[in-house]
């Protein structure tokens, strides 16, 4: 025994379903928007720089994040990049899922935030090499 079950005209998926995304002037979810993926440190700072290159970063600014697939320490490792310049790397903990994403061909994008991160226990940090970083996954 089949069941049906009747949606309304104003169901979104009911729409989707007959028109497919884009079509007959329907939204197509998230163009052109950012979705927060994660908030975390940049690892690696006080190695990639100096003190005085790291206070002479802005407290908010776009970053380039940028796939090291033959880094010799880590395969999936995805370095920060600013003004062309590689200031560190996203946490190997944190990179599986974003290296995959990467590698299908979607656009992350890096902010800068000035908030301190909360880096762990064991990690001290001089102030300055301790920069935190939000990552977008932007929809074209």
């Amino acid at each position: 025994m089949t069941t049906t079950i009747a949606l309304p005209d104003t169901d979104l998926s009911r729409q989707l379903m007959q028109h497919g995304l884009g079509g007959s002037g329907l939204p197509i979810p998230f163009l052109g928007r950012e979705i927060e993926l994660l908030v975390t440190y940049i690892a690696g700072m006080e190695h990639h720089n100096s003190q005085e290159q790291a206070r002479a970063l802005p407290l908010e600014g776009e970053c380039t994040l940028r796939r090291e697939p033959d880094n010799a320490h880590d395969e999936r490792a995805i370095a920060v990049h600013w003004q062309g310049r590689r200031i560190g790397y996203v946490p190997r903990r944190s990179n599986p899922v974003l290296a995959a994403l990467m590698d299908a061909g979607k656009l992350l994008r890096a902010r800068l935030l000035a908030t301190r991160p909360k880096c762990p226990a064991w990690m001290v940090k001089q102030e300055g090499l301790d920069r935190e970083i939000r990552i977008l996954l932007a929809e074209l």
